[in-house]
């Protein structure tokens, strides 16, 4: 993930839809709400490496980790496709 200052750091992508995403991290997520950020998303078994600009809804921190929770910017079938693409072959999609 990419942070608004241009930072980037790892996460754990955790319930991702096709309007957003949870990400998880150990520490901290230097994020607040409305905070702009961008989610690189790789899936070896396809080969698809895809962007996605997200918002930040809310930010949760826990003892030892924290939550964030990102709805996706973009909202095209482009977009769309490529969420659903990544759910089908990740197996957290079932059609």
């Amino acid at each position: 993930m990419t942070l608004p200052d241009k930072q980037s750091i790892y996460v754990t992508l955790h319930n991702i839809s096709e309007g957003g995403c949870c990400v998880i991290r150990t520490g901290q997520l230097p994020l607040k709400p409305a905070d702009q950020v961008r989610i690189e998303v790789w899936h070896d078994d396809i080969q698809l490496k895809v962007s996605f600009a997200a918002s930040v809804r809310w930010v949760t921190s826990l003892a030892m980790s924290s939550k964030a929770g990102l709805r996706f910017v973009d909202s095209s079938v482009k977009t769309r496709r490529y969420i659903k693409q990544y759910l089908n072959h990740s197996g957290a999609l079932t059609t």
